[in-house]
């Protein structure tokens, strides 16, 4: 039982007629007719309310959501009394979640069930379950409430997003997935292997990929026309070791890395090549070898959803050694790693050395943001210009390791961990294009 406003008052009253029975003696037998009769008040008020388990109860959400993205929730609320109930509720979600609307007070007309939605923005990846819903409903007068917590076990399995943040990825990511279904025949102009068609020659077109036997059949000039080879090798190399944890607004560092692994695995998927994915940190994580389908596609987004950073180092070498000795076929190895320091990378530009002569290793590695911001600052004090050197130098670092992985015969590229997810769709369909597997 919870005591409301109104009994406070009507209980304030009777102590200050209490307090003037010390001035008027006569004054004792009201004061006790008052409080008898705010006690046979608050019996009877208390009795008219229903039992906690009379008002039924239920949640409604999604199984399943994308994260960062706004989801709904409804709360259905019967009152099968013939009373009509004032009833207070809270909802709790998971820790993890934005929410709004998830409290308030709605009246509940006789034998009735009201529906209440509120949003919730789930901000971490995983299995998640909302916890009780309490809720409180106020007496006839108006004295007391009743009050109840209702467990009602709900499950959200939260996936990474992958649909377009904005138009110009909407409108890259619907191109990609048209070039690889084969929706629109738009072919990768480059030096793909499998050849596809003939056509008139183009202003812009290389002189070699001119055909001089249809050339001279036709008496114009003729180029070949190739199209990306399909049934390759893709394994996407996901680094989940403790720089991942770092946060960019909301979402860590290791979110935007899974859905890039998630994206780009989808894109390869759709154009009928096999794909794999090896997460490591200090040692291998999750290991799903290159196949092709919706059953693989399900089984990448499964092991992206659950995977979290540690606090270990990645181990470059353990991780490069597990691919060596699994993958016979050449393969594209896209990493998606961040690195800060060449001590640091020193394992993966030695690993690289002897990957790189069968396979085509890809690097994209998530740029700091804050590390470039103070690389940028313009000294106001002697502190800062510390803090300029260090930076410049930690970039400058970065650089040369970036260099280096190039000389190791990979292809690198630094990214704003936000636009991760685009860069690799259009890394990999450029290494498509170029025919390099």
């Amino acid at each position: 039982m919870v005591i409301s406003d109104r009994l406070l008052l009507l209980a304030a009253a009777g102590f200050l007629l209490l307090g003037l029975t010390l001035v008027e003696p006569g004054l004792l037998p009201v004061v006790a007719a008052w409080n008898v009769a705010l006690l046979a008040l608050l019996l009877a008020d208390w009795l008219a309310l229903p039992r906690p388990g009379a008002l039924v109860v239920s949640r409604d959400a999604r199984e399943a959501a994308p994260l960062d993205r706004e989801t709904e929730v409804s709360l259905a609320l019967t009152n099968p009394t013939r009373r009509r109930l004032v009833a207070r509720y809270r909802d709790l979600p998971p820790l993890p979640f934005r929410c709004d609307g998830n409290a308030g007070e709605v009246a509940l007309p006789p034998r009735s069930e009201v529906t209440l939605r509120y949003r919730v923005v789930p901000l971490a990846r995983g299995d998640h379950t909302f916890g009780p819903l309490a809720f409180r409903y106020r007496s006839p007068l108006g004295l007391v409430w009743r009050q109840a917590v209702r467990a009602i076990p709900t499950l959200m399995r939260i996936y990474p997003d992958v649909r377009p943040r904005d138009p110009e990825e909407a409108l890259s990511l619907r191109s990609a997935r048209q070039e690889s279904v084969g929706i629109r025949q738009a072919l990768l102009h480059g030096e793909g292997r499998e050849f596809e068609s003939l056509r008139e020659y183009r202003r812009d077109d290389e002189y070699r990929r001119i055909d001089w036997k249809a050339t001279a059949r036709r008496g114009r000039f003729i180029v070949r026309q190739y199209q990306a080879e399909r049934d390759q090798r893709v394994v996407v190399l996901v680094d989940a070791g403790r720089i991942m944890r770092a946060r960019i607004g909301d979402l860590t560092k290791m979110d935007h890395v899974a859905r890039a692994a998630l994206l780009v695995s989808r894109v390869a998927l759709e154009g009928g090549d096999r794909v794999g994915l090896l997460a490591f940190s200090g040692g291998v994580r999750a290991w799903l070898p290159p196949d092709k389908g919706r059953r693989q596609l399900l089984r990448v987004t499964e092991a992206l959803r659950t995977l979290e950073p540690d606090t270990t180092e990645p181990d470059y070498p353990a991780a490069l050694e597990h691919l060596r000795a699994r993958l016979r076929r050449r393969t594209l190895i896209l990493l998606l790693t961040e690195i800060l320091e060449a001590e640091q990378a020193k394992p993966l530009v030695e690993g690289l050395q002897g990957l790189a002569r069968r396979h085509l290793p890809v690097v994209l590695t998530v740029s700091d943001p804050e590390l470039d911001l103070l690389a940028e600052i313009v000294p106001r004090r002697a502190g800062d210009a510390f803090t300029l050197a260090a930076a410049r130098e930690v970039r400058e670092e970065r650089d040369r390791t970036l260099r280096l992985l190039r000389a190791q015969g990979a292809l690198t590229a630094e990214v704003d961990a936000r636009s991760l997810a685009l860069a690799a769709v259009r890394r990999y369909l450029e290494v498509k294009a170029k025919g390099l597997l």
